[in-house]
Order: C-alpha cells, then structure tokens, then sequence
C-alpha cells in the first residue's frame, strides 16, 4: 500500500466534529495527551486538524450544517476506543485534568482494562489496555470469523556491554525493561515499547558472554 504524510494509517480515520477545532485541540493534548499532527484553515480558527496518541490518529471538523456534537444534539452515536500502554496512568491525568468520567477504570470479561470519558463536546471515548487474552467465546460471544493475530517479530542484539545498552535504549528510546536474567556486561534482557494496542514490541539483548558467536563481529566470517 502507498504511504501519504497527510493519512498516516492504513486502517480506519475517525472524523469527530467539534464546534471549536482550536479549543478542541489544546482540550485533547492537556486531557487525554494528544498531539497535533497539523490544522489546516485559519490558524487560530481552523476548520480542521489531525491529532494523534501513539498510532491512534484522529481528524478532528469543524460543525457546520448538518453535523452537530452530541453536546448539542443531545445525542451519543459512537465511542471511540483508544489503546494506552499505561491505562492507569491515563486514568489519573484525566480525573486530575477535570474530564467528566462515567465508567470508571475496570477489568472487563473480555480481557480489557479501561474506562470510560467524555470530552469537552459530549464525545464517549474509551481508553484501553489488554489485560489478558480472552477467546470471544469464553465469555459468550459467537465467532463468525476467527482473528488471526499478526504475528510479531523479536529482534536479538548483541551487545558488548548488556547493563550500558539497556540504559541507553531506555534514555534514549524510552524502552522499558520487560525482564532480565543476570547482571553486568553479560545481562540478557527484554526491552520493549507499547504500540496503540498495548502490546509490546522490542528487542532482545544478549551482553558479550551470552551472545552468538555470529552476532560480535559484524560482517566477519560472512
């Protein structure tokens, strides 16, 4: 598929109307930790704009006739689900921001910790982290179709010095340390960093003593 600057994601793009795009934009950054991709139309008035969180990407209209935010219709008609590494701590800074929660942070049957919030205009969002792997059937859902997960690839670096290269990534790629077995130089660790699903995406680190013979000296014996 063609990548495009302006639309990146490759799946679905909400568009949610605002009566105020600028006013939306700095509610959604401060609220909920949103970041504005760019506006278009008047800068200070803008008649729209695109905003993100992690990979979940967002265009964001200006009300005109024939749409209305359910502030002023008095009517939900969707909830926008987004997936947060640290849900918890998301909660947090939406209680501390003054956001209107109506469901407040729980585990689900389904395998989902989340709550849910409106935001300034009445729009339901819901922020979510997979907490377990739930089949549909496990709690009454009838499949028409099985998921087939993507499967994901770990990628093993060796490392002349394990305990230097997990603090570099994590300084410099806000890496988190999944797990590790050993200590110093020759420490074998897991990093990883959350995509918008909430999983876990990263690299293997194998210090000089544990790591493959092929994996310490680049090219050679290629």
């Amino acid at each position: 598929m063609l990548s495009n600057h302006s639309v990146p994601v490759g799946a679905v793009l909400p568009h949610v109307v605002y009566d105020d795009v600028a006013q939306a934009i700095q509610w959604l950054a401060s609220t909920f930790g949103f970041r504005e991709h760019f506006r278009y139309g008047d800068p200070a008035a803008p008649g729209g704009a695109q905003i993100h969180l992690g990979e979940a990407w967002i265009m964001l209209s200006q009300s005109r006739a024939g749409t209305a935010t359910p502030a002023n219709s008095g009517y939900r008609t969707q909830t926008l689900t987004v997936f947060v590494e640290d849900v918890d701590a998301h909660y947090e800074r939406s209680k501390l921001s003054g956001a209107r929660i109506i469901e407040e942070l729980h585990e689900t049957e389904y395998g989902e910790r989340q709550y849910a919030v409106l935001d300034l205009a009445g729009h339901h969002w819901l922020f979510s982290r997979h907490a377990r792997d739930v089949k549909p059937q496990e709690w009454g859902a009838i499949v028409a179709e099985p998921a087939v997960l993507a499967p994901q690839i770990t990628v093993m670096l060796a490392v002349p010095d394990g305990s230097a290269a997990i603090e570099f990534y994590k300084a410099a790629f806000d890496a988190t340390l999944l797990w590790s077995l050993g200590n110093g130089a020759d420490v074998v660790a897991g990093l990883g960093g959350g995509d918008a699903g909430g999983r876990q995406r990263g690299a293997l680190l194998n210090g000089p003593g544990q790591a493959p013979a092929h994996g310490q000296n680049g090219m050679e014996g290629v």
